[in-house]
């Protein structure tokens, strides 16, 4: 699984979540 950093940018940096 992909760091948060990694499924923001998969969602479009819709979801930017800190760190």
């Amino acid at each position: 699984m992909d760091g948060p950093i990694g499924q923001s940018q998969r969602l479009g940096n819709k979801t930017l979540t800190p760190n």
